[in-house]
């Protein structure tokens, strides 16, 4: 086995160090406020882990990345078979709170389901928590929004008073904007002539 780096043998230099640090004191450690969740609820450390050497040898360095994942069983314990480097998004869909939807004999959860119909995550929760189907919410189209009629001062937004903002590409009203320009400049005006006469 080969011999631990400089690295690695010195506080907070390795993260690969630091993470196995955390497992080891939320699985073995009964004062760690992560415990209850943990080794307090039955999740175990892989005896050959107990030492750093062994772990880093079965697991390699943690990618940039990535962390420690449990999976596929995110309810079990640290060991070889069941743990992986993932990613934030990787290891939000595999948490155990997780609420995973089955559709067509696929079992995926609800941020994967949005990836893979094109619908918003929060637009999918809210048809489910509306009393729609896993089917319904999964392959109803949404419906675009309808431009408003009016700006929010109440000119048409219609033919020749819309102009897109270059800022950002949105509709805008070109009334609105004309206005605010013309008031703009008498401001303006106001504060040179202002300027003007406490000059003399």
């Amino acid at each position: 086995m080969p011999a631990l780096s400089h690295s690695h043998t010195r506080k907070g230099k390795s993260r690969t160090y630091r993470i196995w640090c955390g497992i080891k004191q939320r699985v073995l450690n009964t004062n760690d406020p992560r415990y209850s969740d943990y080794g307090g609820a039955g999740v175990k450390l892989y005896v050959r882990w107990h030492k750093f050497e062994n772990f880093l040898q079965d697991m390699g360095e943690a990618p940039p990345d990535k962390s420690i994942d449990r999976y596929p069983d995110p309810a079990g314990s640290y060991e070889p078979s069941n743990c992986r480097w993932a990613t934030a998004k990787e290891q939000q869909n595999n948490r155990r709170t997780t609420v995973r939807l089955t559709f067509q004999g696929e079992t995926l959860t609800i941020p994967q389901w949005a990836d893979r119909v094109k619908i918003g995550a929060d637009a999918l929760r809210g048809r489910l928590r509306s009393g729609w189907s896993v089917e319904q919410a999964l392959t109803v189209p949404v419906e675009k929004k309808r431009p408003k009629p009016n700006c929010q001062r109440g000119h048409p937004m219609r033919g020749n008073n819309i102009y897109l903002r270059p800022d950002n590409g949105k509709r805008a009203c070109r009334t609105c904007r004309n206005k605010n320009s013309k008031v703009h400049n008498r401001r303006r005006d106001a504060r040179t002539r202002d300027a003007r006469t406490n000059a003399r």
